[in-house]
């Protein structure tokens, strides 16, 4: 209430003085009545924006009125206030001054016309508000931007180049727009690649829907991601690959994510992308999809333990070794479990989870295509050290003790390789709980870890 003492005050010395002023003083009364006038015109706006606007609405509605409808109608309000001096204070007909001022205000709102147009679709949208500050919306095709400010006239927009961008009301008001909200709101993008024909759908909806689910910011938004086929021609499948976000200041940064991680994991897949091209040959056409079941041992090769094998016992490895499918929620290897193998992630994500102090369970890491698991319990015959389970439908290599066995009989030296990597994975590990590793540590960590291999497989 304290906003409405000023005006009171002035409404109380203009009527005081027009009224102790001698009737003489033409000039000087007339004046004291003008300013009597507004000073009762603030005094009401003031009065309708405390109880009405401020109060009475935004108790019930819960928000604030716009501030352009308000503004809106205290300028309509003075407006009428001052036909009203000029007819009661200067005794002007009033019929003569609407006249001329109707005549007055057509010619304005004509030269006029397109600010207000714009003005009314600003009230519109604050009436109606399809758009809050904060929001990010799309103007035309490709002009994106957050809203800063809402004016009388325009809305004004940020783009992610930090570009302002002005767009009047009434195109606002007249033309379609989309509305992607602010940052804790859901929307779906996409991202459309083609792959060849031959490709099962199954194995390319397992692979897909994999590589997605490893972003972690963008597996687990909204309710998950889903696949579109969108068209069959010469070039191959097109498929779009759909994924729910809640910030759309971080598109650019997410669609690179999940772009990256299908590029990874189609690679990992052996899967190649289709491209223009005319190839004329005299001989078989090679296959541009990998095999795993007749390449298993390129597979191999790629991994840090065998990559120093030679071609022929990574043949030999790779006749040996098992590929099982897991659905999503299936467990791999169970924690405390003494079974003695190795996986090799082909095809899909799997969680790493260890116990926890309360009973139950954390997630520590997540594997992807390429990534191995359960070398320790392989080589070393110690206990798993955690549970791995599939996050995703997923194709693992298993090599087992009898696979591996002959290999290290015939290759005793690569006793000595995995050995070493296997104390780097150590070294790594004390690193990451801030213990840093020391050489002649390492060096003793990895003759102890050789002398166990050795003596486990009898070589």
């Amino acid at each position: 209430m304290r906003r409405l003492v000023a005006p009171f005050l002035v409404l109380v010395a203009t009527v005081v003085a027009a009224w102790l002023l001698p009737a003489t003083w033409v000039a000087a009364e007339r004046s004291a009545q003008v300013l009597a006038w507004l000073a009762g015109t603030w005094l009401l706006v003031r009065f309708l924006d405390v109880t009405l606007w401020h109060g009475l609405l935004e108790r019930r509605t819960g928000s604030a009125p716009p501030r352009l409808l308000t503004d809106l109608l205290a300028a309509l309000l003075f407006v009428a206030v001052a036909l009203l001096i000029l007819a009661e204070v200067f005794d002007l007909p009033l019929t003569h001054i609407v006249t001329t001022s109707s005549v007055l205000v057509a010619v304005i709102g004509f030269a006029l016309r397109d600010m207000l147009a714009s003005l009314f679709a600003g009230i519109a949208l604050n009436v109606e508000k399809p758009y809050s500050i904060g929001d990010w919306i799309e103007v035309a095709p490709g002009k994106v931007g957050r809203v800063v400010e809402v004016g009388w006239l325009t809305t004004r927009l940020v783009t992610k180049e930090k570009v302002g961008v002005v767009v009047p009301n009434a195109h606002l008001a007249t033309q379609n727009f989309e509305n992607y909200g602010h940052r804790g709101q859901l929307f779906r993008s996409q991202v459309t690649l083609t792959l060849d024909h031959q490709l099962r759908p199954a194995r390319v909806e397992r692979v897909l829907l994999a590589a997605v689910r490893g972003v972690p910011e963008v597996g687990t938004a909204g309710p998950g991601p889903d696949l579109k086929i969108v068209s069959f021609d010469g070039g191959g499948v097109t498929w779009q690959v759909r994924f729910w976000l809640d910030d759309y200041d971080r598109l650019q940064e997410m669609r690179y994510a999940v772009q990256r991680s299908l590029l990874q994991h189609l690679h990992q897949a052996g899967i190649a992308l289709p491209y223009t091209k005319v190839d004329l040959f005299h001989a078989r056409m090679p296959e541009r999809d990998l095999d795993t079941r007749r390449h298993r041992d390129r597979v191999l090769g790629r991994s840090e333990l065998f990559r120093k094998l030679a071609a022929e016992e990574l043949a030999r490895l790779a006749a040996d070794t098992t590929e099982r499918r897991y659905s999503s929620g299936d467990v791999v290897v169970r924690q405390g479990a003494e079974d003695r193998s190795l996986f090799v992630v082909l095809e899909g994500v799997l969680d790493v989870q260890v116990e926890a102090e309360d009973g139950g369970s954390r997630s520590v890491n997540r594997l992807t295509p390429g990534s191995m698991f359960g070398e320790f319990a392989l080589l070393t015959g110690a206990p798993r050290s955690a549970t791995v389970r599939a996050a995703a439908p997923a194709v693992l290599l298993e090599i087992t003790e009898e696979a591996i066995a002959p290999v290290l009989k015939r290759c005793p030296e690569l006793a000595e390789e995995l050995s070493r990597v296997l104390a780097e994975r150590q070294a790594l590990t004390r690193d990451s709980a801030n213990r840093p590793p020391n050489r002649s540590e390492r060096r003793g960590e990895q003759d102890r870890l050789l002398d166990r291999i050795r003596a486990l497989f009898g070589i």
